[in-house]
């Protein structure tokens, strides 16, 4: 994927001000248009036609939630990697993304040292309702070549904007 720069990319009245505002952690509302509207002194219309902008210019790609999953109720979870044989990778991987307890999958390619190719982020209750998913899918996905691997700390957690202002 290309760099967005100030170059390639032309923004126009309220874009500017909105790249800044959805990159920062938002109200929960259920007028959220409006309110950004109230505060970029604008209109809802132009709120909503200046996002519909930025997503046709690939500066946006997408916008949703982030969920807080400690404040949450989720008290557990962790990336649960599986070495999958290449016909299965496919089918196994989509259903794993329908799971409503799997936040993120992807495909990645193995290595000699790394044979994992499916890794996908689950969340829980508590570990061992974490631990008794995991096994379940391994088992679901015919492999005996998986493990879990559990966050120690954050590092870091915000979003990298490309475009600075």
């Amino acid at each position: 994927m290309a760099r967005i720069t100030h170059e390639s990319i032309q923004l126009k009245g309220i874009e500017r001000w909105l790249v800044n505002f959805l990159r920062s952690d938002l109200n929960v509302s259920p007028n959220l248009y409006a309110d950004l509207a109230k505060e970029l002194e604008s209109g809802e219309a132009e709120v909503i036609s200046s996002i519909e902008s930025l997503f046709t210019k690939g500066l946006i790609r997408c916008f949703g939630a982030v969920i807080a999953r400690q404040k949450s109720g989720f008290a557990a979870n962790a990336m649960v990697i599986l070495f999958l044989d290449e016909k299965k990778l496919d089918l196994v991987g989509g259903a794993l993304a329908n799971l409503p307890y799997v936040s993120h999958c992807y495909r990645h390619n193995p290595t000699p040292d790394w044979p994992f190719n499916l890794y996908a982020m689950f969340h829980a209750d508590n570990q061992v309702k974490l631990a008794e998913m995991a096994q379940k899918i391994a088992k679901k996905s015919e492999t005996t070549n998986w493990k879990v691997l559990k966050s120690q700390r954050i590092l870091k957690r915000i979003f990298k904007l490309n475009y600075l202002i």
